[in-house]
């Protein structure tokens, strides 16, 4: 941007810059080469601008590098959130300036977005706080594997959406291209994600095989790949125990994002509190509240964000007001209907703090291996390894949906007719008999102020039950009888 003047959703003084190598792989070689970009809408009519580069003269074999920025005259629609609004590139390579000879082409989608990080108020996505609510996820998905079906990739992000979230995370190396595809059109905001750092020493070298060297190639094909998607917000180095905590990597991972792009900010997933000069915004691994403020107060000029939170497993199905055997080594157990509590806890840490530019939840789905039992890993929040729901994301649903203004920049826009957007309410237990007990625990999930409970008409207890902020409502020790629960 140059001089850029927004208003609303609509900006001036928008500099648009169109970048590329033309490679010659005839025996001749070719002079009088030009190239044309026209940046048009993606859906409707005009052109916004149009510019072209020449004459360029290519050798046999050889490459040439081209360039060209440009300003539209009038003002263009910006990509957000609730309206991502989305320009095609259409390049084309010509022989000769006044011919038609098209030699070759290419259509880029892109999205026109300023992207401002702050210390105190977390992100601005075109001068608007955005509250980032993210879910972090792999390529790969549950019984499909690696080749995931760009269906399955649609409806993970709708699923996010439908629940609150704006954002989400590729764990923890270069999507599928069609996630990122999919994100520009839905106004979801995407960290992209390098999976090795290098230059590691045991015992963490044996997660990370790469040189740095390796590493900075991977990081720079990631750019090259993915810098005209709008979705994209940050440029991740790398996950936890892939990076290391040494300035100078840093620095050099960076200049490979600003050599091949230098518009977006830069981060790493770190489970340290170090701050690193390179970064632009602290990523936090699992840290709790303390460890922000902590790190708030003593680097109150960097902005940061929760890039990874939330460890509270629920299996889909299990109905239990007692914990079942646990599966984790700490013997830790949430395969039960008080999930919500510590998903409230973990969720509270960053979405209660101003300061603090956002969540991205660990994890949407289910998945497959990965620090457990190489057969699962429970850790979803919305769905299973087969998509199917969970019923805690009804508990996201309550608060970072429904709760959330409708006039709220980051709240997702979802088709009206199909949801009531101001209130939820789920009922996550089953209304059947247990042989083991004559009563149960039934929990709600909702944003509303307070709920009253109904068995066969009659009510249970004395009164309505306040609903506290991030909570649910439980009503313990509710007598079984056949019928109906509302």
């Amino acid at each position: 941007f140059a001089n850029l003047t927004m208003s609303g959703l609509r900006a001036s003084g928008v500099q648009l810059a169109v970048q590329g190598i033309i490679r010659n792989d005839a025996e001749q070689p070719a002079s009088d080469v030009w190239v044309t970009a026209r940046f048009v809408p993606l859906e409707g009519d005009g052109v916004a601008a149009s510019v072209s580069v020449g004459p360029l003269t290519v050798l046999p074999g050889a490459s040439a590098p081209w360039r060209a920025t440009v300003m539209p005259q009038g003002e263009i629609e910006l990509w957000s959130v609730r309206r991502p609004f989305l320009y095609v590139a259409e390049v084309a390579v010509r022989m000769g300036n006044q011919t038609i000879t098209r030699l070759d082409g290419l259509n880029v989608t892109f999205g026109a977005r300023h992207v401002e990080l702050t210390p105190n108020e977390g992100m601005l996505l075109n001068n608007r706080h955005v509250k980032m609510r993210g879910f972090c996820d792999h390529s790969t998905f549950g019984g499909v594997g690696a080749a995931v079906p760009d269906r399955v990739n649609l409806y993970r992000a709708q699923a996010i959406r439908a629940v609150g979230g704006n954002s989400w995370r590729m764990a923890h190396n270069p999507p599928i291209p069609v996630r990122l595809d999919i994100m520009d059109r839905l106004g979801m905001l995407a960290l992209d994600e390098n999976h090795f750092y290098g230059g590691h020493t045991f015992p963490y070298g044996r997660y990370d095989p790469e040189s740095v060297e390796q590493s900075q190639q991977d990081m720079a094909d990631l750019v090259l790949r993915d810098r005209s998607h709008a979705s994209v917000w940050a440029w991740n180095f790398c996950n936890e125990v892939n990076c290391v905590d040494d300035p100078k990597v840093a620095a050099a991972m960076r200049n490979v994002t600003d050599t091949f792009d230098g518009t977006r900010p830069v981060t790493m997933n770190h489970i340290v509190n170090q701050a690193l000069p390179s970064l632009d915004i602290q990523g936090m691994s699992h840290r709790a509240g303390g460890h922000m403020d902590s790190f708030h107060q003593q680097n109150p000029h960097v902005p940061l964000f929760s890039s990874e939170a939330v460890i509270c497993p629920s299996e889909r199905g299990v109905d239990s007001d007692e914990c079942p055997k646990a599966r984790r080594k700490d013997g830790a157990c949430q395969y039960n209907n008080e999930v919500a509590a510590c998903t409230a806890e973990q969720v509270g840490f960053s979405d209660s703090r101003q300061f603090n530019a956002g969540t991205y939840v660990w994890s949407g789905f289910d998945f497959t291996g990965e620090g457990v039992d190489a057969s699962a890993d429970a850790t979803g929040m919305l769905g299973d390894r087969a998509g199917f729901e969970k019923d805690v994301r009804w508990w996201f649903r309550s608060w970072w949906f429904s709760n959330i203004s409708t006039s709220d920049a980051g709240r997702p826009f979802l088709w009206p007719q199909a949801t009531n957007p101001l209130t939820t309410l789920h009922i996550v237990d089953h209304w059947n008999e247990v042989i083991s007990t004559a009563n149960r625990s039934i929990h709600v999930y909702t944003n509303a102020p307070w709920v009253r409970l109904w068995v066969n008409g009659q009510q249970v207890g004395s009164g309505a039950r306040a609903v506290p902020y991030f909570g649910a409502a439980m009503f313990p020790a509710v007598p079984f009888r056949p019928g109906n629960l509302t």
